[in-house]
């Protein structure tokens, strides 16, 4: 799934004291700008399932990769873990 605004993504689940875990994305976008969120979410919306759309939204400059340029899902922004 694509969208116009983001260069990259990274979708996580953080723990959730109601629900167990809450889906949270840390997005590059494109030119490195915030973009509309609810947009992002209103692209999506009709090809995920409920309980698979994000919580929160992240913007980042950059996501951390390795030598091989494999995502590092566990060395995410902190701002991630407090999403």
């Amino acid at each position: 799934m694509t969208h116009e605004c983001v260069a990259d993504v990274a979708v996580v689940a953080n723990p959730d004291p109601q629900w167990e875990e809450q889906v949270v994305a840390s997005v590059t976008t494109m030119d490195g700008e915030d973009f509309d969120v609810s947009g992002l979410r209103n692209h999506k919306a009709d090809k995920l399932v409920c309980y698979k759309h994000t919580q929160a939204v992240i913007t980042t400059g950059e996501l951390p990769r390795s030598d091989s340029d494999i995502l590092l899902k566990h060395s995410q922004p902190s701002e991630v873990a407090t999403a």
